[in-house]
């Protein structure tokens, strides 16, 4: 009994960190995707990167997309860029997600015109 108690305990570890590999996986992929769309100014794309419920201070998922139109219409080119730091699973469908990355808005002239990291 003590030898199957223990299988069956190695089978849930194992599971929990196969889910927890998958998980980090498609938040590297969410990232990618996001990159990708607003290097290529696509809007629907950006915004699908985002749960509807998005809350960040007082900023919303509407501010999300008023602000990435606002992007696209006044900046000749986005980048995006990113390196996951660490990735910390809270709950199923939740992640602490820390990355260093950098934003820049570059104008039709060349310029960068406002760059975050």
């Amino acid at each position: 009994m003590a030898v199957l108690c223990l299988a069956g305990i190695g089978v849930l570890w194992l599971s929990a960190v196969n889910s927890d590999a998958r998980s980090k996986q498609q938040i590297q992929q969410l990232l990618t995707r996001r990159a990708d769309a607003l290097s290529q100014k696509d809007l629907s794309q950006d915004i699908a990167c985002f749960s509807r419920q998005y809350q960040s201070g007082q900023h919303r998922y509407a501010d999300l997309r008023e602000n990435a139109a606002r992007w696209f219409s006044e900046f000749a080119a986005i980048r995006f860029s990113f390196r996951i730091v660490d990735i910390q699973m809270q709950q199923r469908d939740v992640a602490l997600v820390e990355n260093d990355y950098t934003f820049s808005l570059t104008g039709d002239d060349g310029a960068v015109q406002a760059q975050y990291r």
